[in-house]
């Protein structure tokens, strides 16, 4: 990335409204070519959402760069956002995924809270399981439980990873967590400090947890799990591993 670019190397800037379906956006950036060969950096001053005439824009301040390694691939895209909020994110990717699992995952889940200190990447070309990875700080975040993925709220922390799977760092306070196929009520929780670990696959979602350490209404308590549920597979039954101490 070049800090110090004067007048001359700046391509463009521009304002644009547009409409997608119901989706409206406002977008106020600056493109610009990097050292590197096949490189360049475009910079979100205002990325602003709505999805309707009338609705609240969101601001997305973003830094995308694209590394391109020929005409016919469209190479490696990297994003950075110092925060974004995930309800209009996922409001978005909702109305647009042409896959209607992944709209009805968002659906379901409904995720909301923030994403802070953001850092995507993005291979087309390469396997699937690699062509995503992400960091990032999560402030506040929730999300409700789906076919075989368990409920969230009150997540804080660092999550890391990729489309098969990753890792959550969480130091919260007032968490809960919902695993519906397994407990009709959520647990709640005043403090939570955990490693959680998962993995996403063709046969279903895996959750484990190393290290967990607990505060609530039954005092401190210290354990590990692993949890497996699968997809559409009556032959497998669902379970959950867990030891405290």
């Amino acid at each position: 990335r070049v800090d110090a670019m004067d007048g001359a190397r700046l391509l463009q800037r521009l304002a644009v409204s547009q409409a997608v379906e119901d989706v409206h956006a406002l977008v106020t950036h600056i493109v610009r070519p990097l050292a590197d060969v096949g490189c360049a950096e475009t910079i979100f001053d205002q990325l602003q959402l709505g999805f309707a005439q009338d609705a609240q824009l969101y601001d997305w301040p973003l830094v995308i760069g694209q590394e391109q390694f020929g005409a016919a691939d469209p190479g490696i895209i990297r994003l950075q956002a110092a925060q974004l909020d995930i309800a209009p994110i996922a409001e978005l990717l909702q109305r647009l995924l042409p896959n209607a699992v992944a709209r009805e995952v968002f659906a379901t889940l409904a995720p909301s809270g923030q994403l802070r200190n953001t850092s995507v990447r993005w291979q087309q070309a390469a396997p699937w399981p690699e062509r995503l990875s992400f960091d990032t700080n999560l402030a506040a975040v929730a999300y409700s439980p789906g076919e075989s993925v368990p409920g969230a709220s009150g997540i804080n922390g660092r999550v890391f990873g990729g489309l098969s799977g990753g890792e959550l760092q969480l130091d919260t306070s007032e968490f809960s967590l919902y695993l519906a196929d397994f407990f009709a009520e959520q647990w709640d929780y005043e403090q939570a400090g955990a490693r959680l670990l998962w993995q996403l696959d063709q046969e279903g979602f895996r959750l484990i947890s190393p290290y967990l350490q607990v505060r609530g209404a039954e005092g401190e308590i210290a354990g590990d799990f692993d949890i497996r549920m699968f997809f559409d597979q009556p032959h497998m039954e669902n379970y959950m591993d867990l030891r405290v101490g």
